[in-house]
């Protein structure tokens, strides 16, 4: 994990990356705002997405310790909370992809060895995590599946399916936080490219979360 070098003190403690604590905190209220809304539709395609959002939260949560303590509780408990964190991030990816997989299968029967696949890739990604401890384990997955779920809905908004293209618009403006982190564009060492992308993957949400809600109410997803 990239460490920044700004802290405040409180009550003697160091907490490393203010800024980076706020952005996750923003994700994760995003997430629990949709989880709550999404959940309680019908159909599996929204019940997947709210499992992909609240994951996806709780994975910024744990996240924010790591990047606040840094090694002060020492290497171990920071290696603990980074592979829950990127554990809880692959679970996200592996509903997210599910959600889109769903969602193209209307009127269609689930091929269940499409699950299992799915089931042990994210078995085994976790495993690269623990050993690795790279972030890579999330954010080549995160592209690969962005990738499928921008494809689906695109269908979707081909054959005019409302809402789908909210979506769409979602995950192209999520490639935008893949391509601020990976060239490190920032304002400032407050304010750097870790927080522009948190900020906009919660944007991206907004509208992928939208899409899912409006689709469920226009589509008999099974």
């Amino acid at each position: 994990m990239e460490f920044g070098t700004t802290y405040i003190v409180l009550f003697g403690f160091k907490f490393f990356e203010p800024t980076v604590i706020l952005t996750n905190f923003l994700i994760f209220f995003v997430c629990l705002y949709y989880f709550k809304n999404l959940r309680i539709l019908a159909g599996k395609y929204a019940k997947q997405t709210s499992l992909f959002v609240i994951f996806m939260g709780v994975s910024s949560l744990f996240a924010s310790i790591d990047h606040t303590i840094q090694y002060q509780f020492g290497e171990v408990f920071f290696r603990i909370i980074l592979f829950i964190s990127h554990s809880l991030n692959i679970i996200a990816l592996y509903f997210c992809f599910i959600a889109a997989y769903t969602y193209n299968s209307v009127d269609k029967q689930i091929n269940k060895y499409i699950t299992y696949g799915a089931i042990s890739v994210t078995i085994v990604l976790m495993i690269i995590a623990l050993v690795t401890a790279s972030f890579l384990t999330i954010k080549i997955p995160a592209g690969i599946v962005l990738v499928y779920s921008l494809i689906m809905h695109y269908i979707g908004y081909r054959k005019n399916t409302k809402g789908s293209g909210l979506f769409v618009a979602g995950v192209l403006i999520s490639f935008l936080s893949i391509f601020v982190h990976s060239l490190r564009l920032s304002f400032s060492d407050w304010f750097n490219h870790k927080d522009i992308a948190h900020v906009i993957i919660a944007a991206s949400l907004v509208f992928m979360c939208t899409s899912v809600k409006i689709n469920s109410q226009n589509l008999e997803v099974v």
